[in-house]
């Protein structure tokens, strides 16, 4: 569970750094080592917990961070 916090942490801190948003192939880069069927399983469970979204469609699609509420 630690690994997988881990990981998410770094998708996070990857779209962050991106301020129009991360591709997935840039995410590729930024967890080196990982496939891409990981990555986006990793992606899908941190949109369900809410706190990424997806903008656009295939190969257009960027990963934005949820703005959060004060």
């Amino acid at each position: 569970l630690l690994r997988l916090w881990q990981r998410g942490l770094h998708l996070v801190t990857g779209i962050r750094r991106k301020s129009k948003g991360a591709a997935i192939g840039e995410l590729l880069q930024v967890l080196s080592g990982k496939t891409r069927p990981q990555i986006q399983r990793m992606l899908n469970q941190l949109q369900a917990s809410g706190r990424i979204h997806m903008k656009g469609k295939a190969r257009g699609a960027r990963w934005h961070l949820v703005k959060r509420q004060r």
